[in-house]
């Protein structure tokens, strides 16, 4: 029996308040030598996944986003545009749902990571695609993104509401989840302030 596809959905709805507060504008289009941020998440991601073998990638964005939704498009990217992504995060996981196969695992990830190295997409997709129920990345210890979903929690992530992710889900399902050690700290490292793309740490 051959692997499941495995999706990747890079969510970027949210708002960036807080790097807009603190002066940074619109984080997601924020240039990481000379690349928008978004790109940056985008363009690992997609180098992970083996579109030969069916895995595909959608960005989820909140509508309205035109600058991203044209920044992406025309890089090649698909977008879905979150009809709920108002009520936060978990909301716009769950309408993202819709656009996966039946059959397809999934690796959930963030646009505001884009130091995730490709190895460590690369990693996650592996263990999905040998059968791994969920998988979650972490680094010395602490947990990471992106984590990677088998086909069978879609109906129940697809529940999800209000801006909490699947975090309720890994707690209520610990022994389904695979803690994949990597040697990558960009599994950690999101970005809120216009400070933290200066500082690695």
């Amino acid at each position: 029996m051959s692997a499941p596809p495995v999706w990747g959905l890079l969510l970027a709805a949210g708002e960036g308040q807080r790097f807009r507060a603190a002066g940074g504008g619109d984080k997601l289009l924020h240039l990481i030598e000379g690349e928008a941020l978004v790109l940056a998440s985008a363009q690992r991601l997609r180098a992970a996944l083996m579109l030969e073998c069916g895995d595909q990638m959608r960005v989820v964005l909140r509508p309205g986003s035109d600058a991203l939704q044209s920044l992406l498009e025309a890089r090649g990217f698909e977008v879905f545009l979150s009809p709920t992504a108002e009520r936060g995060m978990g909301a716009s996981l769950a309408s993202a749902m819709s656009v996966l196969p039946a059959d397809a695992a999934f690796m959930v990830a963030l646009a505001d990571m884009p130091f995730i190295a490709v190895h460590s997409y690369a990693r996650v997709r592996d263990a999905l695609r040998e059968g791994a129920s969920i998988v979650q990345p972490r680094y010395q210890g602490q947990p990471g993104h992106p984590v990677g979903f088998a086909a069978r929690w879609r109906a129940e992530l697809a529940q999800l509401d209000g801006d909490t992710g699947a975090r309720g889900l890994l707690h209520s399902h610990g022994d389904q989840v695979l803690k994949l050690a990597l040697d990558d700290p960009g599994i950690l490292r999101d970005i809120d302030l216009p400070t933290q793309l200066a500082d690695p740490g």
